[in-house]
């Protein structure tokens, strides 16, 4: 069964811009397409947990901190 996950895209779009990095960039480090990112900041998109984990270690930060806390 596939697991996905509601990212908190502000939090993923902050942690790249605090990087310097690109989308564009940021694809080509973690082999994410690149309209999956901006779909992922924008909350139009769920995330696998390998997506997560690829952005997350691209990033320098733990998995959890890129999932949106559920109400």
């Amino acid at each position: 069964m596939n697991r996905f996950w509601q990212i908190d895209g502000e939090r993923l779009r902050s942690l790249r811009k605090e990087r310097l990095l690109t989308q564009v960039e940021l694809s080509k480090m973690t082999g994410v397409a690149q309209d999956s990112i901006s779909s992922l900041e924008t909350g139009k998109r769920e995330a696998h947990p390998g997506t997560i984990r690829k952005l997350a270690k691209a990033l320098g930060v733990e998995p959890t901190e890129l999932i949106k806390e559920q109400d």
